[in-house]
């Protein structure tokens, strides 16, 4: 009875300390724990860093345009039969008395002329079939989209095309006059002569009697229009392209 009364303090105390162990355990595991990752991140940030990066990219550019300079030069030196040990990198150039030759001016017609493209750097698709299938179905979608942008882009180039040449057309229109019943004896002389100090392509059509006649700006067109109207003895019709064009498309009604 003695020992168990004596004794059942004596457990209680050693139950609290273990749990009290324990928790002091608990606390310190789940401190180291964060302590870790902090200095994971730590770690991550410092080593793959945006800078890092891009330092890392510059190296390699750097990299990439000593190989390619060494090879350069090298084939240069080949050519010149000019080994390594008789090249000269260093600036200034060496003195006129020296038997080195200078790199600079090894590679002067060659120089700033290499140019360095990027391209994209072979990989291998490590995504699971599924999202291969996405992705082709996604491109697949995309395929008549894209036909529909081309057949638009088509549709307003022939559009464009073809304002173009209706614009192209009205000039000629504005620009062109036919001389309808000339006199027989006039000729292509006379005709200049008619319109100076205006200059004008004169094309005479003798079977017809119709001369066609072409200014060069719409002004002089337009000149030639108060010319004609100025005129007291008209000895011709001046007709526009488009009233002689549908002249004659009148006349071929007429007959049929």
């Amino acid at each position: 009875m003695l020992q168990s009364v004596f004794s059942s303090p004596g457990s209680s105390s050693g139950a609290a300390a273990a749990a009290a162990a324990a928790a002091a355990a608990a606390a310190a595991a789940k401190e180291g724990s964060e302590a870790t990752k902090e200095k994971e991140k730590e770690i991550n940030e410092k080593c793959f860093s945006k800078e890092n990066f891009l330092s890392h990219d510059a190296g390699y550019d750097s990299l990439l345009t000593a190989v390619i300079f060494l090879n350069q030069i090298g084939c240069v030196a080949r050519e010149k039969r000019i080994g390594w040990a008789d090249l000269y990198f260093r600036s200034p150039a060496p003195s006129s008395t020296s038997p080195k030759v200078s790199a600079s001016e090894l590679l002067a017609a060659a120089a700033n002329r290499v140019r360095l493209v990027r391209t994209q750097p072979p990989f291998i698709h490590l995504e699971p079939p599924d999202s291969q299938q996405q992705q082709q179905q996604q491109q697949q979608q995309q395929q008549p989209q894209q036909q529909d942008r081309d057949q638009q882009q088509h549709l307003a180039q022939q559009q464009q095309q073809q304002q173009q040449q209706q614009q192209q057309q009205q000039q000629e229109d504005r620009l062109t006059f036919a001389m309808v019943d000339i006199p027989p004896n006039w000729s292509s002389w006379d005709i200049q002569q008619l319109w100076a100090p205006l200059w004008v392509y004169v094309h005479l059509d003798e079977q017809q009697r119709v001369c066609w006649i072409k200014a060069k700006t719409e002004v002089d067109a337009n000149t030639i229009m108060d010319i004609y109207n100025n005129m007291k003895q008209k000895q011709f019709k001046l007709l526009k392209h488009t009233e002689y064009r549908h002249l004659k498309e009148q006349e071929a009604e007429m007959k049929q």
